[in-house]
């Protein structure tokens, strides 16, 4: 089972965000579960955050062995991509997954800071990134994007996922 929010956000607001995880004491990994030096680099899209109170991050028994996030402790985060020269804007988003079955089939709910820690997230998001029509080919569907990069869309960016 999992839980997302997307959004469009504009640099500035991302740098904000990422400012706010700081203050909160997350911590950005890699899929090795390595720590991300420099999380507001334009070369970093996506990272996982991590607090050590959730527990062992959980490495995947496999040919890869990389995180497990279905059953381990951490939140994916993407970040919005605008890509100038393509007039893209990619969009991103947090996801979790807030309960799994065990190799028992047993249903295992995640810890319950983890969860308040998504909706503080989620909160957070739902406040700085307002959720307004956009324009997704011939259609018109709401999304949170900030007013930034309704700006963009108007000059001919694309938002997508």
């Amino acid at each position: 089972m999992g839980k997302q929010i997307n959004f469009y956000m504009s640099d500035k607001i991302q740098a904000s965000f990422i400012e706010y995880l700081e203050q909160n004491q997350f911590m950005f990994l890699d899929y090795n579960a390595q720590i991300v030096e420099q999380p507001f680099s334009a070369n970093v899209y996506s990272m996982y955050l991590y607090k050590k109170n959730y527990g062992e991050v959980i490495m995947r028994q496999d040919i890869r062995h990389i995180m497990d996030t279905l059953n381990g402790p951490v939140m994916e985060f993407s970040k919005t991509i605008i890509k100038q020269e393509e007039k893209k804007v990619l969009q991103g988003r947090i996801w979790i997954s807030d309960d799994y079955f065990n190799e028992n089939g047993v249903l295992i709910k995640k810890d319950i800071a983890f969860i308040k820690d998504y909706q503080m997230l989620n909160r957070w998001i739902k406040k700085h990134v307002p959720y307004q029509e956009i324009k997704k080919g011939e259609y018109l569907i709401k999304a949170y994007v900030n007013d930034e990069l309704i700006k963009l869309q108007e000059k001919g960016f694309r938002l997508t996922m």
